[in-house]
């Protein structure tokens, strides 16, 4: 497992070097900042919704535009918990369709998940912050009850 996380991170000094490198240090910055203000955008549209998969879908947009902008700031714990998200959100986005999909099993498995990446890929006191929020966004999206869901969302910015 370390091996694989090591393998990400040395794939993500080669994005950055290669971006910061052909962009020149002002234009890479334009770059990853456009990519967050995507990201704000959308997860700002994902919370005015009201409909479960409208919301999913915006949400593993913004998961993946995050995963995107974490990669290039070299913040590898965060890329981890948005990275989990997006695949947590596949799984949340058959709950409907599939019974599999609706058991608790996988609330829990993804919270196991977020806490032992982020215990691997430790930097500082500041991942657990990134580890709580990225469990946080699990519950809610799991539960899925549009006040729940705003109401921990509304916490996760403040």
């Amino acid at each position: 497992m370390n091996n694989l996380l090591f393998s990400l991170v040395e794939v993500g000094a080669g994005i950055y070097n290669g971006l910061n490198t052909a962009l020149g240090s002002v234009g890479f910055l334009i770059l990853v900042n456009l990519i967050g203000v995507v990201a704000i955008v959308i997860k700002i549209t994902e919370t005015q919704n009201k409909n479960r998969n409208k919301i999913i879908f915006f949400a593993m947009m913004g998961a993946l535009c995050w995963t995107i902008y974490f990669i290039l700031h070299g913040d590898f714990t965060s890329t981890v918990v948005n990275l989990v998200g997006a695949i947590q959100l596949l799984i949340f986005s058959q709950r409907e369709k599939h019974k599999w999909a609706n058991s608790k099993f996988w609330l829990f498995f993804f919270l196991a998940v977020q806490v032992g990446l982020g215990i691997i890929i430790w930097r500082n006191w500041f991942s657990l912050v990134v580890i709580i929020a990225g469990m946080l966004g699990t519950v809610a999206y799991f539960v899925m009850n549009v006040k729940i869901y705003r109401y921990l969302f509304a916490v996760l910015i403040s």
